[in-house]
């Protein structure tokens, strides 16, 4: 086959031949022309993609058109007998933009997060992994369509986690401090009941003013036994606590810890790499509580990308389905993850 353009080399050109004939090419050549086949709205940009035609359509316009203006101009017949006519199966489309854009102006303003006026129309969906009218390349979570959830950053995520728990720990501790100050405030009202009582009761005599004083040692005595007691009760709760206070600090110590999430059934693989969001037993994923031995990650990298969630959601089945989302993982099966080390650190 004679070279088409001069501009390419003998070379290059003998690449594209071998890379044309070859079974690869020729599998994905089906399959492109299977998806062709099934698309109901054909446009007339023939080779040249969406984000050229809206390239040069900014070039023309002097500012970046609207998605329903790149969809006119894509599914216009620019030649033949019927040029400047719309193809048929996008004409009820195109007279529905059209009339919406005189009807609702304002919506030629909004954004793609906003809803702009082609998503008003058509529908607010996006197909899975790219938007329409802006080709390849964009997706609906780069762009920000509004039935889309907006990534968050790791470093964003494990910041909230740690504000909301410290949040939590804080409405803790005032809600013991209050129960402390009840109890206070409750012992303040029996001594200073019991000394009232007794200095109504007190005689002029020496021997009475010691047996008055010996009752108030008594009752010191007794109320200094209450307080002990209370401090060793308060004591031995804490020192009861304590093992329970190491191990969560030890636990919280790996929020924000990057970790290797393996297989939850079967050999020991590694599924996924995420990082660890919370601790808390109490805290809720997925409308339940964490409990015992589980842990709140948000996986960054899908490894086995068809591995099956451990704990069931209303829209996440695969791990794949899951990243950049945060999920439940049983702690046993997640260990600590080191990027390798380059031979020039080492040294």
């Amino acid at each position: 086959m004679p070279r088409c353009d001069d501009r390419i080399s003998e070379a290059d050109w003998k690449g594209l031949l071998k890379y044309w004939r070859s079974p690869e090419f020729e599998a994905r050549s089906s399959t492109a022309k299977e998806n062709r086949a099934k698309s109901t709205v054909p446009h007339t940009a023939g080779s040249k993609s969406h984000a050229r035609v809206t390239q040069e359509m900014a070039d023309e316009l002097g500012y970046a058109p609207r998605r329903d203006e790149v969809f006119i101009r894509t599914h216009t017949l620019k030649k033949g007998p019927n040029k400047g006519q719309h193809v048929p199966e996008a004409a009820p489309i195109i007279s529905e933009l059209i009339r919406a854009a005189n009807v609702h102006p304002d919506w030629k303003e909004k954004s793609l997060k906003e809803g702009d006026l082609f998503a008003r129309v058509v529908g607010m969906k996006e197909p899975r992994g790219r938007v329409r009218v802006l080709g390849l390349g964009p997706t609906p979570q780069d762009v920000g369509t509004p039935d889309t959830r907006g990534k968050v950053s790791t470093r964003v995520l494990v910041e909230m986690v740690a504000r909301r728990e410290a949040e939590h720990r804080m409405s803790t501790l005032e809600e013991q401090m209050q129960q402390m100050q009840q109890q206070m405030n409750k012992m303040q009202e029996i001594m200073a009941a019991s000394q009232g009582g007794h200095n109504l009761e007190a005689p002029s005599s020496q021997h009475g003013s010691n047996s008055r004083q010996n009752s108030i040692d008594e009752i010191d005595g007794e109320d200094g036994d209450e307080e002990d007691g209370e401090d060793d009760n308060v004591q031995r709760r804490k020192f009861v606590a304590n093992p329970r206070n190491c191990s969560t600090q030890q636990d919280e110590s790996l929020i924000g810890m990057d970790v290797l999430l393996y297989a939850w059934t079967g050999p020991e693989t590694p599924v996924a790499k995420a990082t660890v969001l919370s601790v808390d037993p109490d805290t809720t994923v997925g409308g339940e509580p964490l409990g015992p031995g589980t842990y709140e990650v948000i996986v960054n990298v899908a490894i086995k990308r068809d591995t099956i969630l451990p704990y069931q959601y209303e829209d996440l089945l695969y791990i794949r389905d899951a990243v950049t989302r945060s999920i439940a993982w049983p702690s046993s099966k997640m260990k600590p993850y080191k990027p390798a080390v380059s031979g020039s650190s080492r040294h």
